[in-house]
């Protein structure tokens, strides 16, 4: 048997693992020496939990109603369609114009599996790259744990491209530059967040604002400030004025889209566009939130908060029936309360320090945690989908609750505590729930849908789909226009059609009277060669879907029912007149 002497642990530990709380090695706010080696070994660890993590699940479920919808809009844009003109698109234009990019270079073999890949390939670099900022602060294994509590934490609901997914990696790749101090570059990479969804647009103000404070509380001049925000800011208007000249649209058409539109349909105040989400959001959240807040706000030592949240978890678990919807909400609320506390409490000690002090630098980290927190959870569902922002704002409450209150150091042992507690859960979570679909069990049978090939779920939907699916392709042409209504969005993708109207899902949240009344126009005058009706007993009974559904039952006859899908053709068309007599 071979025995290491002491001084072998002593360097284990304090280079790989630093766990010790020395003075010599974890002053308060420091940054942890650690080699690039132990790094790529924290890297290697992450890349390996990711495989096997999207190995078990990437290929399991979808959903008629989210899934593909971004592939249907590149797939209109690739066919020669202008956003905003020949349809509507209520939110800034970059991610369609990413799925119209990989449509154009892959053609055919731009199936949902590999954009879901692509969607995996893309939120992995957000993470790691968003790493790079915060890694100083952490020993090599509480870098790999961190990475992939964020990980599952971060993709608990979609496993598809999103728009909030794209602006977050480029919410990621600003933040870099920013601790780079690359402003314009910095901006430019803001300015692509905005274009992939409008409520980025927050990002460079609220930043810079929560900046201001650092400023002014490190007793700084704040002449460079405004350097740093005019730059930035100037990156930003430039990408925003070169997509503005490459869209084949007018200006007021575009900010009827972006921003007059999604207010306007959804009937709600102004201050909708600075927070959008419904009150009720927070008195469902608050029971599950407040314990967690205590915990993490306490000044006690990490084991004992560890113990805590242990035990609030294993003895709440059975009365928490709907852990899988609060979980994301409550984390959030969580975070976005805590690291909030930590920044502004701890602004009166930063007073005389240089930009670079490790303290300023963790500040500047949180406030990045607090903005993209906020603008991921904008449109419609606030707080809902801000979990998207854990790929920073996740390591931020796990530095935090780390630090056990404002006067203690910040502890590797509670970081990887914490984040193993979220991985833990999150894990359960995802595992049990997974989005719009069946027990995990049941997610075992492919699709023959050639652009649902790889892909897997209930026996249900996938007959369901499937059959869909072949009914349009047996009775249309590739060329041909077809319409869903109000879903599945992403049938004209997944059946190779054409997609029919102005509006590419009837979603209620999505258009109003004015572009139902111009869609029953366009039925009488250019007419889809088949409508598929999403189950008319569920279909909401308000004048925008009653005028609709009245226009189709006037001009168009039922030819086929799948499952829940009622297919029509026009009552002129050779089928139909078949059906009649």
């Amino acid at each position: 048997m071979v025995v290491f002497p002491e001084r072998y642990w002593d360097k284990v530990k304090n280079e790989v693992f630093l766990l010790s709380d020395s003075e010599e090695r974890d002053t308060r706010f420091s940054s942890v020496s650690n080699s690039q080696n132990n790094y790529r070994l924290s890297y290697l660890a992450f890349v390996a939990f990711a495989l096997a993590y999207f190995w078990i699940y990437l290929p399991q479920g979808f959903s008629p109603l989210d899934d593909a919808y971004l592939s249907a809009l590149g797939q209109r844009i690739s066919g020669g369609e202008k956003m905003y003109v020949d349809f509507y698109y209520l939110r800034t234009p970059l991610s369609p114009w990413i799925q119209s990019l990989w449509i154009d270079i892959l053609g055919s073999h731009y199936t949902h599996l590999v954009s879901r890949i692509i969607w995996a390939i893309q939120l992995c670099a957000t993470i790691v790259i968003a790493s790079l900022i915060y890694r100083r602060w952490l020993s090599a294994i509480a870098l790999a744990i961190v990475l992939c509590a964020t990980l599952v934490y971060s993709s608990l609901l979609f496993a598809f491209p999103w728009y909030t997914y794209d602006g977050m990696f480029f919410t990621a790749l600003f933040a870099s530059f920013i601790f780079q101090k690359r402003m314009f570059v910095a901006g430019v990479f803001a300015g692509l967040a905005f274009l992939s969804k409008q409520g980025f647009v927050a990002l460079i103000p609220l930043y810079f604002a929560l900046s201001f404070l650092e400023t002014r509380s490190a007793g700084d001049s704040v002449a460079r400030w405004w350097k740093n925000t005019l730059v930035t800011s100037s990156g930003a208007l430039v990408v925003a004025l070169v997509a503005v000249l490459a869209l084949d649209a007018s200006l007021p058409m575009i900010c009827n889209n972006i921003f007059v539109l999604p207010k306007a349909i959804n009937d709600l105040p102004l201050s909708f566009l600075l927070y959008q989400d419904l009150p009720e959001t927070f008195l469902n959240v608050w029971p599950y939130a407040i314990p967690l807040l205590i915990i993490v706000a306490l000044p006690l030592r990490v084991r004992w908060k560890t113990i805590a949240l242990s035990l609030w978890l294993v003895f709440s678990w059975t009365a928490m029936t709907e852990l899988a919807a609060t979980l994301p909400q409550a984390l959030t609320l969580v975070t976005f309360v805590s690291v909030g506390y930590f920044f502004f409490s701890n602004l009166r000690d930063i007073r005389g320090l240089t930009p670079e002090a490790p303290a300023r630098q963790l500040l500047k980290f949180s406030a990045l945690a607090l903005v993209v927190l906020y603008v991921a959870g904008f449109n419609y569902n606030g707080w809902v989908f801000s979990y998207i922002g854990g790929v920073i704002s996740l390591p931020a409450l796990a530095l935090w609750f780390s630090a056990g209150g404002q006067k203690v150091r910040i502890s590797n042992a509670g970081v990887i505590g914490f984040s193993v507690l979220a991985l833990s859960l999150a894990l359960v979570v995802h595992h049990d729930f997974p989005y719009k679909g069946m027990a995990r069990a049941e997610l075992n049978v492919p699709f023959a849908t050639p652009a649902l090939s790889g892909l897997f779920a209930d026996s249900t939907t996938v007959e369901e789909i499937d059959g869909l699916v072949s009914s349009v392709q047996r009775r249309t042409n590739p060329e041909d226009y077809v319409l869903a209504f109000p879903d599945p969005a992403s049938l004209s993708f997944i059946a190779n059609r054409r997609a029919w109207g102005p509006i590419q899902w009837y979603y209620e949240r999505e258009f109003d009277s004015a572009m139902a009344q111009e869609s029953v126009r366009l039925l009488s005058e250019s007419p889809p060669a088949l409508i598929v009706l999403n189950d008319p007993e569920y279909i909401p009974e308000t004048p925008r879907f009653d005028t609709l559904y009245q226009a189709i039952y006037d001009n168009f006859e039922l030819v086929d029912t799948v499952g829940p899908f009622h297919i029509l053709m026009p009552r002129c068309s050779e089928e139909s007149l078949q059906i009649d007599q």
